[in-house]
């Protein structure tokens, strides 16, 4: 399997110290639908913002993010703040910077898809860990760590419901799971999504008896 998602929408989620000019993007989720987060209720500081580029280094987009800071911080001195930002993606994007004014604290570089590693032979899903027969192992295969390329897996029992996230921004597609967490299911699907710069796709998607 392996299908492309109508990916419009990206989801960051960064850090940021404005007092020690410091910040780092920690996800960037590619979605086919906003997030529809509730207001965060954080400060808009007007200096720290996500600037989106195209590849010629042209400024496609500038978004003024809120910023959260914990209860003991304040706008005249805050400490670590947290980022979630649903971010429209236009064409030609390059890459995504996270900005303090002029200067830039982070980068996300939107990794086109064709240069995302591919699976060679899809998911295998081990029989139950020797010691432990409540936990499986999920092999994706020798899977190098690329520079922005993450892996999101998801599963769904007995195929009702939505798909529950069980580990999100992997660096490999290798995994674990544990039957507990789907008390009185018979069967779990399980699902690896390729997050590539901004692109998402379905890579591997697999059915496992729990009984």
């Amino acid at each position: 399997m392996n299908t492309t998602a109508d990916t419009r929408f990206a989801h960051v989620v960064a850090t940021v110290d404005p007092t020690e000019h410091s910040g780092q993007i920690l996800y960037v989720n590619p979605s086919n639908i906003q997030s529809n987060l509730s207001p965060l209720g954080g400060l808009d500081r007007g200096d720290i913002a996500l600037v989106l580029r195209s590849s010629d280094g042209a400024e496609i987009r500038r978004i003024i993010p809120e910023v959260r800071y914990d209860a003991c911080s304040s706008p005249e001195d805050p400490h670590t703040g947290l980022i979630q930002q649903d971010v429209e993606l236009p064409e030609g994007l390059s890459s995504l910077e996270l900005v303090q004014g002029e200067e830039v604290l982070d980068v996300f570089e939107a990794t086109p898809p064709e240069e995302a590693p591919a699976l060679a032979d899809g998911m295998t899903l081990e029989a139950p860990l020797a010691g432990a027969r409540h936990r499986r192992s999920g092999f994706s295969g020798l899977v190098e760590a690329q520079a922005g390329v993450t892996y999101l897996i998801e599963a769904r029992p007995d195929n009702q419901g939505p798909w529950s996230t069980l580990f999100i921004g992997r660096k490999t597609p290798d995994f674990e799971i544990d039957k507990n967490q789907f008390p009185g299911a018979r069967k779990l699907s399980v699902r690896v999504v390729q997050n590539a710069g901004v692109t998402r796709r379905v890579i591997d998607e697999r059915e496992i008896e729990l009984e």
